[in-house]
């Protein structure tokens, strides 16, 4: 089931984007249900490590996909058997750095249809961490010494 895609656009350099992506450490800046990640070794294809949410949750997830500097596929085990995949990909095109995030639920026909109340907020969450990204990218938002972010906003689309 597709949830969502978010694009947006940026000035700044693809190798910060990329660090945005795979420094594990910052990923609780640009989403605000995580309080950490833990990551088992490298930022690889086939790498797995545990989102710590800050309800006290924890979710492992795998790297499923990764072509550096262009994209990569992160999987979630969700809930009723199904698997949340996030696809993140970006590209160069003259100044601008294009990228976008694709959310989708997969599983069975039954599950995800079971799940169809989880769409709307899933779809907020991914199109605030764009949100999130995009402020970090072109410098309203900075990085706290808490974690937290600080700055003006803007919309991604």
């Amino acid at each position: 089931m597709q949830i969502c895609t978010f694009k947006a656009q940026t000035t700044n350099t693809v190798q910060n984007l990329w660090q945005l992506w795979t420094n594990v450490k910052n990923w609780s800046n640009w989403d605000g249900e995580l309080q950490e990640v833990q990551l088992t070794g490298p930022f690889k294809q086939g790498c797995t490590g545990t989102l710590v949410y800050r309800d006290g949750t924890h979710k492992t997830f795998t790297v499923i996909k990764l072509q550096v500097l262009e994209s990569m596929v992160i999987s979630i085990p969700y809930a009723r058997g199904t698997e949340l995949l996030i696809k993140r990909d970006m590209r160069q095109e003259g100044p601008e750095v294009h990228f976008e995030q694709d959310v989708t639920l997969s599983g069975t026909f039954i599950t995800k249809m079971m799940m169809g109340s989880h769409k709307e907020p899933l779809r907020q969450v991914a199109g605030q961490q764009m949100q999130r990204m995009l402020e970090l990218l072109e410098g309203r938002r900075a990085f706290a010494p808490d974690g937290a972010l600080v700055g003006a906003t803007k919309t991604a689309h």
